[in-house]
């Protein structure tokens, strides 16, 4: 997992140099402001004591992001420079207000420190974002995350390899509430029409000559009909849509890969192991 280049902070102001659309965002390197926050955030997790030095960290944490979300403005999009943890919406990465702000960091923080990888994901660089209004089709998952419009291009040494919608069926399968047409829905939504198609070629293609090396690239379309860059990462980290000729099997990645596939890994494992 290559931290440094999927970090929030190293591609997020390459975009808004280049001026492709991209959500009102506010960010802070907390690394910067106290070498004791990491330290203390991981303590807190684990319910052990803290000194005063990471006591006073997270209090000057809390202070910056809610003058963070006071500059964005209620409700904002709330992440880590390397996820939101977005499938717990509710809970996690969509802020409602400043009661629930605290809360909902320490959520993202717990979900980052948990993570399947050795040390967890970093947790110094945060952001608050302004929401983007849409017109989703369904909600999901247990944060009742709204599901919506979103394409993925993959680009390798500035050229366009790839595209593919955000949300494949077997992702959301299990997982979408009261919506028996939920699949109909869904194709309708992961079709792009030829003006999109067009239009987010010529942007990708525009930021794909500001990148080296492979990368993913994330749009969504919001309800005035603009499209957003709103997240990257190495190509080799980002999921990959199964049946695409530039898909790498052995070294797939998992940003974002779908719950439903990991469980039946974890399934298939255990029965290797009573075999």
């Amino acid at each position: 997992m290559n931290y440094k280049k999927n970090c929030m902070n190293y591609w997020f102001p390459k975009l808004v140099e280049i001026g492709v659309p991209t959500p009102k965002t506010v960010m802070i390197d907390m690394d910067r402001v106290s070498t004791k926050f990491v330290e203390g955030m991981r303590e807190m997790f684990w319910m052990r004591e803290l000194n005063e030095e990471q006591i006073k960290a997270l209090v000057t944490f809390r202070k910056i992001l809610e003058e963070m979300g006071h500059r964005i403005g209620y409700p904002f999009f709330l992440r880590t420079g390397q996820t939101s943890y977005k499938h717990e919406w509710s809970k996690s990465c969509f802020v409602q207000n400043q009661a629930l702000l605290m809360k909902h960091a320490q959520t993202i923080a717990e979900y980052s420190i948990m993570a399947a990888l050795k040390g967890g994901l970093p947790i110094n660089v945060w952001a608050v974002r302004k929401i983007i209004e849409t017109e989703p089709i369904f909600e999901a998952f247990l944060g009742q995350m709204p599901i919506t419009k979103e394409m993925r291009y993959f680009f390798k040494d500035h050229e366009i390899l790839c595209s593919h919608p955000y949300w494949p069926e077997h992702a959301l399968e299990g997982h979408v509430h009261k919506d028996k047409d939920w699949k109909e829905k869904l194709s309708g939504l992961n079709t792009l029409l030829d003006e999109d198609a067009a239009l987010l070629k010529k942007l990708t293609e525009k930021v794909a000559l500001r990148f080296d090396g492979y990368w993913s690239l994330d749009w969504l379309k919001g309800k005035d009909g603009q499209w957003y860059a709103i997240d990257m990462a190495t190509g080799d980290d980002s999921y990959h849509w199964q049946g695409c000729p530039n898909r790498k099997e052995k070294n797939m990645g998992s940003r974002n890969k779908p719950r439903r596939q990991k469980k039946k890994k974890k399934k298939e494992k255990k029965k290797k192991e009573k075999k």
